[in-house]
């Protein structure tokens, strides 16, 4: 019985005329009264894991916490008729999960997989997904019985993930590794991050994938790789502040583009008055990402940014003119091996577009400007006609941010 309905009880007598029986209303009063603390206490335990990422129950240290939460609600029928307890299904509603994921998870059962389980890897891909939110989810379905049996390891993870906390925030509150257990990305809008977090994405099935949630990923590491270039201590201090992005863009570049190609995106990195900064995307930043499948991750995130932008040198010319791949693409970085491929994909996008350029921009470094203006390929190649040179970055960058395009990025 709800804690709702057991409220509603004395006032229900009341109208039909019943008379109370005092062993009842004891029983009743007891039964608020559990109601109550269970939820009391559910209140208590979210507030301490407001600042834990939910990526903690698949590290070792939440294993058995995450076995706790998963045997209460799986052994719960889902959507039966003959129980009123919340099942997976519910539970992933709360959270957030759509009901096209909800349906992945149902139709991909395997022995090997838990549904409850599955739920909280899909979730815990967010950012800023915390564990907070899940208590509070169990509390709203009633299932309190879930947050009794996992609070002693919850606890436990709790201390753990602080003593990390004060090993980060010492000196300054600056940042450092700490047992090899900080995440690689710090923690500037203090929630804790296990190391392990990003990989998750990659046991999930292709279908339970948050793709935007990577990219963003992708971006502030890169923005982390070129911040941490600059510093020549390995501690490193940041702001509290949570990373946002006006637009997102990819970058590409040649062998010979390599290092204008980092100098222009920390310049559109900038921050620009009361505009949002520009996200920039560059491949071999993400390595580890990317690796296991260029292709297929430049395919799929090349309708996810907003623009590409191609640094426009002699050997980008070449790399865009030939039909296959050099020869010494394995011994070169990921971004100079995928040129043709994202410039191709560019154009299949101009092309698809009605041949109006919304998504295609070139810069021209100065040392490059007189061969690469005067190239064949410049003159008669309507796409990299819509270049700038390098003197007019800035100009380039506050059209990015304050153009407005019909399809929004998400």
């Amino acid at each position: 019985m709800s804690s709702e309905m057991v409220c509603k009880m004395p006032r229900i007598m009341q109208e039909f005329g019943v008379r109370r029986n005092p062993e009842l209303e004891k029983l009743r009063n007891e039964v608020f009264d559990s109601l109550e603390e269970d939820e009391r206490n559910a209140k208590e335990l979210a507030n301490e894991l407001k600042p834990i990422h939910a990526g903690y129950l698949f590290h070792e240290r939440g294993r058995l916490a995450l076995a706790s939460i998963c045997q209460v609600i799986s052994s719960t029928p889902k959507c039966s008729s003959l129980t009123t307890s919340s099942s997976w299904k519910d539970l992933a509603y709360e959270l957030g999960l759509s009901y096209h994921k909800i349906g992945c998870i149902e139709n991909r059962n395997t022995n090997s997989s838990d549904y409850t389980e599955t739920v909280l890897m899909c979730y815990s891909q967010m950012v800023d997904a915390t564990l907070d939110r899940v208590i509070l989810a169990l509390s709203k379905l009633q299932r309190f019985d879930a947050i009794t049996m996992s609070r002693a390891h919850l606890k436990d993870m709790i201390k753990f993930a602080r003593r990390e906390q004060v090993a980060r925030t010492e000196e300054n509150n600056r940042y450092y590794s700490c047992n090899g257990l900080e995440s690689e990305e710090p923690t500037p809008d203090g929630i804790l991050r296990p190391c392990g977090r990003k990989h998750l994405v990659h046991q999930l099935p292709i279908t339970l994938r948050n793709f935007d949630a990577i990219l963003d990923e992708c971006i502030t590491n890169s923005e982390n790789k070129s911040e941490d270039s600059h510093q020549q201590a390995t501690v490193i201090s940041r702001p509290n502040v949570t990373r946002k992005w006006s637009k997102c863009v990819l970058l590409t570049f040649a062998k010979d583009g390599e290092k204008i190609g980092f100098k222009i995106a920390a310049e559109l990195r900038k921050q620009r008055a009361q505009y949002l900064p520009i996200g920039v995307l560059i491949l071999d930043e993400n390595f580890e990402v990317v690796q296991s499948n260029p292709v297929h991750f430049i395919t799929h995130y090349f309708s996810k940014v907003d623009y590409v932008i191609a640094i426009i040198t002699p050997n980008y010319l070449k790399s865009i003119e030939m039909d296959e791949e050099p020869t010494e693409r394995l011994s070169s970085t990921i971004d100079t091996r995928y040129v043709k491929l994202i410039y191709t994909l560019s154009y299949n996008y101009y092309v698809g577009n009605s041949c109006r350029n919304d998504k295609f921009r070139a810069i021209i470094p100065e040392e490059y400007e007189n061969d690469v203006i005067n190239s064949e390929r410049m003159k008669t190649d309507i796409l990299l006609q819509s270049y700038v040179r390098q003197s007019k970055l800035e100009t380039l960058a506050l059209r990015i941010i304050k153009y407005k395009k019909k399809t929004k990025h998400k």
